[in-house]
């Protein structure tokens, strides 16, 4: 039996089919069974036909009813669900607390709240909205992405990198792992291995790793990553680098060691990935030509993202091709969609022609050069055996305790004291090979007010009276 509640709110014909439904899967209708016409059950339940008809079609569209003609529907048969039994989930013992709440957390690469320039983006990104001449916003962006952004960012990377590019050859994507997932397709259809610094940055190589392309190891001395360290009896197609500011160990390649890899590229047919993940805070000195702006042969991919700037939950990055690569990029990729929002990405064009991105990697070179000399100064007042790796620049700092200092007791006791420091073994590709005396401290989140607070904390934990 069918019943209509007409107090409810719910439509007419989603009652029935809801109901119909309900003894289907109940197996009070079986396969087989002919439901009642359209006509005649409209009568019986004092409905329309069409509303009738209307749940019927519903049913059908689905696959459980069958139309057959002259009778009426028919009830179609379902494939038993395979059950598949797992196995219990088994409680988990609860997580002592913490002797401490956590108070400082000194995370790499987090920005304070107050960081975000949020009345600026709002302007601009009204702006955007509020200019209804333009069709974009229902429409897909192109594969590269948005014009005006890509025109923008030739300007700004030539003005404050040295990159000379067209804004053909910059491709708009989700972030650094969302360009390397890009060049994995076009660099690596058929053999070849890829190169990475040792140590380096441990998301970077996972992207090679689900890939599944080989990967070696270069080693480093005071000039960065060595050349002459590369497998000379395998075929290596690409080299990850970080010259400005080697991650993690903060070390600036020399222009003869710049030379020397782009000497090699040429001579191996070979491509160099330049990570220019930082360059933008250099406190004390002029920061680094990009390598990308002394390469004449079009061996060098450049790749840089707004999250070290702007805010690492717009996932937006970009990278400038050499102009092969940009247009085999054309020829092989471009049924792919920009993944960024077209709304973003324009918003950031007019955030970057108006002048605010300039003002703001002021403001935050500013910011962060106070807390880095500020958290620098109180960190040698803590020991004269703490050694400071990465200085003047960047947004964080290495930390190598005397050996008798292990890494995780160092972690342990800060915690015990409310602030969270971190352990840089995972950017070794072999984490035995990170000293063991080594912590990974982050400067960016905290305000300059709170780092003699943290300090006391941390000289509390690591060296009490």
């Amino acid at each position: 039996m069918l019943y209509i509640d007409r107090t409810s709110t719910v439509p007419l014909y989603l009652q029935i089919y809801k109901q119909i439904l309900d003894q289907i899967r109940e197996q009070k209708l079986s396969p087989g069974d002919l439901l009642p016409g359209s006509r005649a059950l409209a009568t019986q339940l004092g409905v329309g036909r069409n509303t009738v008809d209307n749940a019927y079609s519903q049913l059908a569209t689905e696959g459980y009813i069958q139309p057959e003609p002259g009778r009426g529907f028919r009830i179609l048969a379902l494939p038993r669900l395979v059950t598949v039994r797992e196995d219990p989930v088994q409680p988990q013992p609860n997580t002592p607390p913490q002797s401490s709440p956590v108070q400082y957390d000194l995370f790499y690469g987090a920005l304070s709240p107050q960081d975000f320039p949020f009345s600026q983006w709002k302007k601009e990104l009204l702006a955007v909205l509020a200019d209804e001449s333009r069709g974009e916003i229902n429409s897909y962006p192109g594969h590269k992405g948005d014009a005006l952004l890509r025109l923008q960012l030739s300007r700004e990377l030539f003005q404050t990198r040295g990159v000379l590019c067209s804004p053909e050859q910059i491709i708009i994507t989700s972030g650094l792992q969302g360009s390397l997932e890009i060049l994995c397709k076009l660099l690596y259809p058929s053999a070849g291995v890829h190169a990475f610094e040792e140590p380096s940055y441990n998301k970077a190589r996972f992207i090679f790793q689900r890939h599944n392309i080989p990967m070696v190891s270069m080693t480093l001395d005071e000039c960065g990553a060595r050349p002459d360290s590369l497998p000379k009896d395998r075929l290596v197609t690409s080299v990850y680098l970080t010259p400005s500011h080697q991650f993690p160990l903060g070390i600036r390649m020399p222009i003869q060691r710049r030379h020397a890899f782009l000497n090699w590229a040429v001579e191996h047919n070979a491509y160099l990935i330049e990570d220019d993940y930082d360059s933008d805070y250099s406190y004390h000195t002029n920061p680094l030509p990009a390598l990308q702006s002394i390469d004449t042969n079009g061996r060098v991919i450049y790749l840089g993202s707004f999250s070290k700037s702007l805010s690492p939950s717009m996932r937006m990055a970009y990278m400038v091709l050499p102009q092969a690569l940009a247009q085999k990029y054309d020829d092989q990729l471009a049924d792919y969609n920009c993944m960024v929002p077209w709304l973003i990405q324009r918003t950031m064009a007019q955030f970057m022609a108006n002048g605010h991105y300039h003002r703001l990697v002021r403001r935050l070179r500013t910011r962060f050069r106070k807390t880095h000399d500020l958290l620098q100064r109180e960190i040698r007042q803590l020991s004269p055996d703490i050694r400071i790796i990465s200085q003047g620049y960047a947004l964080k700092f290495l930390l190598a305790f005397p050996p008798h200092m292990t890494r995780q007791w160092l972690m342990d006791r800060a915690l015990e004291q409310g602030v969270r420091v971190y352990s840089p073994e995972r950017f070794w590709q072999d984490p035995s090979l990170c000293p063991p005396n080594l912590i990974l401290l982050g400067f960016t989140g905290m305000d300059p007010e709170e780092i003699p607070l943290c300090i006391q904390r941390l000289k509390t934990a690591w060296f009490p009276e």
